[in-house]
């Protein structure tokens, strides 16, 4: 006991006697029977793997991606001590939406048919990066095919590719899609990136 007639239990703010012996024994009662009622602890073993799924895809999100959904979660949490400043944090979102809608725009999708080898080339990473660096630099280019599985078609081996390149803003993403892109025997089809 100090001076003032206050337990350090009381200090810390920590529940003494009968009381915290209850709650205590109230708190492992109800561990048990969680974890001895099949069913609940089926929904208590979903709610686990909820959360270790939710942590492994944040931690495979791209950096881009995780840095913008970080400073807008730390914006939300300074909300309430902010609450005079109650527009300003309205503002910052809308100013993260639109960073990120910036962010998207500026990278177009280029899909091109190859009919069969013989017929149409294939474009590789570094020709496309050459084609796309015309209208402003070039930051990352990805290069995706898949194979149709349509019986409907003359052709069923067609091979349709695309590639997604990232280019440094929208205007140049706009030149890019403006403009003729590509051999004249098979040309890009250009289209800026919605989502």
């Amino acid at each position: 006991m100090n001076e003032n007639g206050k337990t350090a239990y009381d200090i810390l703010g920590l529940v003494t006697g009968l009381e915290a012996t209850e709650a205590e024994i109230k708190k492992l009662e109800q561990a048990y029977r969680v974890l001895t009622d099949l069913q609940a602890r089926g929904a208590l073993d979903d709610l686990l793997r909820a959360k270790m799924q939710r942590q492994a895809r944040r931690s495979s999100e791209n950096d881009l991606k995780r840095k913008m959904r970080d400073e807008l979660e730390q914006r939300e949490k300074q909300a309430p001590a902010e609450e005079g400043e109650g527009g300003t944090v309205a503002w910052e979102g809308q100013y993260l939406a639109h960073k990120l809608a910036w962010h998207r725009a500026a990278r177009p999708k280029s899909p091109w048919l190859r009919q069969s080898p013989a017929l149409s080339r294939q474009y590789t990473a570094d020709e496309l990066r050459r084609i796309f660096s015309t209208h402003g630099s070039v930051q990352d280019v990805v290069v995706r095919e898949s194979r149709r599985k349509s019986s409907k078609s003359s052709n069923p081996g067609r091979v349709k590719a695309s590639a997604l390149v990232v280019l440094a803003s929208p205007e140049e993403v706009a030149r890019a899609a403006n403009s003729l892109c590509g051999d004249l025997a098979d040309p890009l089809l250009v289209l800026p990136l919605a989502k």
